[in-house]
């Protein structure tokens, strides 16, 4: 396990001007664990508040949180706008999607263009969409992030200690699990169409399975400062998405849980270049290279 740690230093900017005086200006920079940069003039600055998060890994530059369930989730929400400095996760809190848009852009307020009945082929809405070409975290991110199922949104419900709270001026839920470590909700409010509404009230966070109980809709965590539950709500809406990842096995080649035989047909395709699994699950004996070498190690470790 690491600790996420924010680096800080100062840096003078240096501005020529006509009579030429020299402006100093003091700049905080920030880095993540994944490098990511973020650059602020210190008169900009109101509060710096610091917050004992544990950070399992990075994968595809986000970070990871294990919270003792089943996957691992997102450290921070689904952001297309290209906020993705890691350690601040609570400064951009209106990245709100359609449920089944991986573009995130859809604004129709139409239920059954979420997908439309051309993208899935039939009227209705699949009953999953988890990593699936209309799954927006697995879309975006890439490797094996992804939607939650309902039932893995739920485990979080039960599973979990919820507490609402303010961070950095942004209301919403610390979510603490069984082995301590925890993640932070915001209330983003919802999207209508144009329409932004209750930043700052409600929170409402999508999973990738649709509704057995509303056509329309699709399932949900959503949240409010005095209640949290799942639920449904239509797919047109706008709403937040915290990706999740499956816990890594080392040897698991096709992520399927387990390590056996389907995983060396796995990588035999990955280096033939018929699939593309991430490098990280592929690489067997280390070496940064994905070759037939790493078919031995997999055998062997298979038949220890």
């Amino acid at each position: 396990m690491k600790r996420l740690t924010i680096l800080l230093s100062t840096i003078f900017a240096l501005a020529s001007l006509p009579s030429s005086a020299e402006v100093k200006q003091l700049m905080m920079i920030f880095t993540d664990t994944a490098g990511v940069q973020k650059m602020i003039p210190v008169d900009d600055i109101d509060s710096v508040t610091f917050v004992n998060d544990v950070i399992e890994e990075v994968k595809e530059g986000h970070a990871v949180v294990d919270l003792g369930l089943s996957v691992n989730w997102a450290y921070s929400n689904l952001d297309l706008d290209g906020n993705t400095l890691e350690s601040a996760p609570y400064v951009h809190t209106y990245a709100l999607y359609g449920w089944a848009d991986p573009t995130g852009m859809k604004r129709s307020t139409d239920p059954f263009d979420y997908p439309s009945k051309e993208e899935s082929g039939s009227g209705f809405a699949p009953e999953s969409i988890v990593g699936t070409k209309f799954d927006i975290a697995h879309v975006n991110w890439g490797g094996d992030w992804r939607l939650p199922s309902d039932a893995e949104m739920k485990e979080l419900l039960h599973e979990c200690e919820w507490v609402y709270e303010t961070v950095n001026s942004t209301t919403g839920y610390r979510v603490t699990g069984p082995n301590g470590n925890s993640i932070f909700l915001p209330a983003n409010g919802w999207r209508y169409g144009e329409e932004l509404g209750a930043k700052g009230t409600y929170g409402g966070y999508w999973s990738g399975n649709s509704s057995k109980d509303d056509m329309n809709a699709a399932r949900c965590i959503a949240f409010n400062p005095l209640i949290h539950d799942t639920g449904y709500t239509n797919r047109n809406y706008g709403l937040s998405v915290r990706p999740v990842v499956n816990k890594s096995i080392f040897g698991d080649v096709n992520n399927d849980g387990a390590v056996d035989v389907s995983d060396v047909t796995a990588l035999i395709n990955q280096i033939l270049g018929s699939v593309d699994y991430p490098v990280d699950r592929c690489d067997i004996n280390g070496d940064d290279i994905v070759n037939v070498s790493d078919a031995t190690a997999l055998i062997n470790l298979i038949l220890k």
